[in-house]
């Protein structure tokens, strides 16, 4: 079979850039053809012009420079030359359509039904995809890259026969049908993949059960359906640990902490958000039990990334609280390590691991980790919180000082309760006498501006205090 020439013809083609993607015409005439309908198969992103040509008499046919720029084998009939177009095949990306159409499911469903209908109607006969084949052994190399495009370009309905050549005796054949299979896989993921953010969960081949929990957990919303694609394309091999080897998950989260600091180390960015939300997906899973390292590896990577999960992605956040409330169960020093992630995040779930901190025997004895543990309720928590905070006023363990203008302000875990208890319940820090905080909740573990500059000061602060609160019982 005579090779077949890919070429995008730039006068008879309407272009308009879009992303990365091209609208072509609804006709691609062959040049000096009359213009002829175009059905639209989405394959790619490439423009394909297959020709069969006859093949030519023994007087001879040469190929001549065509108007695309590539060899076009035309062949000698009847004292004429003539070529015999079989298919004409636009590509349009899909991503482009649903921009174009909307993206509600139903638009979806019938763009996915329509590609799978074109492409069953417009499948390269047989010969011809033989003749593809039979061209990637061909000597000229522009000849076996345009029969790769051709054959990526029938999609899954050449795949058979493409993989049947993978075992021919040509290393040249097994090397360039290889890849077009792994090219054709690549491209059916994608319109997969963009059918799935659309909305059509049918496209769904991979991490089912993944998706299932998670959708369960925040909705099939928008925010649903990116978070899980970017998990799967960016850390596929942990969601397919959770689902297929649970024991695994520890491993595969140390190698995604050495690999961090691997990056840190020469400079690199370190994670991505979807290595981030992959790790606190699969640690937040009941059927996953992670070892102590990797409760570690964790906590510090949520220490250091934690502003990578945006307080505006809901899905992304209920993630997030499902891990901190698992994460109770971890060591109290892991424990320890989350507290300021879950405040940075604005997780209410954080509550919890701050109340184990300053419940825990070891823990529980250092006035520091106390101290942040009631910062973490004053930021997370509400006035149910209170009772466990109030009852640590008037503790005079000293945890530090501010120097200020005039002098030095002390601070106790008495003083970080105080002011804890009246933020929790929507009072001014100033009335209290605390002058180097800012009004509000807490937004870090720091504890040194909550003291006072003397005792008097730090006795009329909690006499006001349980004045108050006899006026509320």
């Amino acid at each position: 079979m005579p090779a077949v020439t890919l070429s995008a013809h730039p006068r008879s083609l309407d272009r308009k850039h879009c992303g990365s993607a091209y609208n072509v015409s609804a006709t691609c005439p062959p040049p000096g053809k009359p213009s002829a309908p175009v059905d639209p198969i989405f394959f790619g992103q490439t423009l394909v012009w297959y020709e069969e040509c006859r093949t030519p008499p023994a007087s001879g046919g040469l190929p001549v420079k065509g108007a695309g720029g590539g060899h076009q084998p035309k062949t000698f009939c009847g004292g004429s030359w003539e070529t015999k177009t079989s298919h004409h095949i636009e590509s349009m990306n899909f991503c482009t359509l649903v921009k174009s159409l909307g993206s509600s499911p139903a638009v979806i469903t019938l763009l996915v039904s329509l590609k799978a209908n074109a492409d069953e109607k417009h499948a390269l006969p047989q010969a011809a995809v033989a003749g593809l084949i039979e061209q990637l052994a061909d000597d000229s190399y522009q000849a076996r890259n345009d029969a790769m495009t051709a054959l990526i370009a029938g999609g899954p309905t050449v795949a058979e026969a493409v993989q049947v050549a993978t075992g021919s005796s040509d290393a040249e054949v097994r090397y360039r049908a290889e890849k077009v299979l792994r090219e054709i896989d690549r491209n059916l993921l994608a319109t997969r993949r963009e059918a799935f953010r659309a909305g059509d969960t049918s496209q769904l081949t991979r991490n089912v059960s993944s998706w299932q929990r998670l959708s369960e957990l925040s909705g099939d919303t928008a925010d649903a359906r990116q978070l899980f694609l970017r998990m799967q394309v960016e850390a596929q091999p942990l969601l397919d640990a959770a689902e297929s080897n649970p024991q695994e998950c520890s491993r595969l989260i140390a190698e995604v902490y050495q690999a961090n600091s691997q990056s840190r180390r020469f400079g690199g960015q370190g994670i991505t958000a979807g290595v981030l939300e992959a790790a606190i997906f699969v640690a937040s899973d009941d059927s996953v039990q992670l070892d102590r390292n990797a409760q570690s590896h964790i906590a510090s990577l949520l220490s250091q990334y934690i502003s990578l999960i945006s307080k505006e992605d809901n899905a992304a956040r209920k993630v997030l609280g499902q891990f901190f409330a698992k994460a109770r169960a971890f060591d109290v020093a892991r424990v320890y390590q989350l507290l300021n992630p879950a405040m940075q995040s604005g997780c209410p779930e954080g509550v919890d691991l701050a109340l184990k901190v300053m419940g825990d025997g070891r823990y529980g004895r250092h006035n520091n980790f106390v101290a942040q543990g009631l910062l973490t309720i004053g930021a997370l928590g509400g006035k149910e919180h209170l009772s466990q905070v109030e009852r640590r006023i008037g503790n005079s363990n000293g945890i530090g000082f501010l120097a200020v203008e005039g002098g030095r302000c002390t601070v106790t875990l008495g003083d970080v309760a105080l002011a804890m208890c009246v933020v929790l319940t929507d009072q001014k820090l100033r009335d209290y006498g605390v002058k180097y905080a800012t009004e509000g909740k807490p937004t870090s573990l720091t504890f040194q501006q909550y003291g006072f500059l003397d005792g008097e000061s730090r006795k009329k602060a909690v006499e006001k205090w349980r004045q108050w609160r006899k006026l509320q019982s």
